[in-house]
């Protein structure tokens, strides 16, 4: 390819592209560890719950979940996990701060992750207050 097409490609994709906004978020995709004990898992769930409901609450959280394979049954639960913050290294230590991670059961692989395409709709329900997320 020439270097004539190279820029010409570059422009049409920059032009394509436009003003998007741009958001940067973190993603932690977990992986359990393989020895760690049953119990121990089963210890932390409840702090590993109410750790996620907290960086839920205050706006940290993104989203987070386990993938599942079309059949529906996985031997791990292998996940991935998607944070505001300010920076890699702020990312890294809300990552390290999870009970999974700070106990040894899982760990994780951090990436940045610029979220240029897609959207989300809310609905608010005013009476009920409920919320659906699509």
């Amino acid at each position: 390819m020439t270097d004539e097409r190279r820029a010409a490609l570059r422009a049409e994709a920059k032009t394509l592209r436009g003003s998007a906004y741009v958001r940067r978020y973190f993603v932690a995709l977990w992986t359990d560890v393989p020895d760690a004990s049953d119990d121990a898992f089963l210890e932390t769930l409840p702090e590993h719950f109410r750790h996620m409901s907290r960086l839920e609450s205050d706006g940290t959280m993104f989203g987070s979940g386990p993938f599942r394979p079309p059949d529906g049954v996985a031997e791990s639960l292998e996940s991935m996990t998607i944070v505001r913050a300010a920076s890699h290294d702020a990312a890294q230590a809300i990552f390290d701060a999870m009970p999974m991670a700070r106990n040894g059961l899982r760990t994780y692989e951090l990436f940045a992750w610029d979220m240029s395409v897609g959207s989300l709709t809310v609905r608010v329900a005013l009476k009920s207050g409920a919320l659906e997320l699509e």
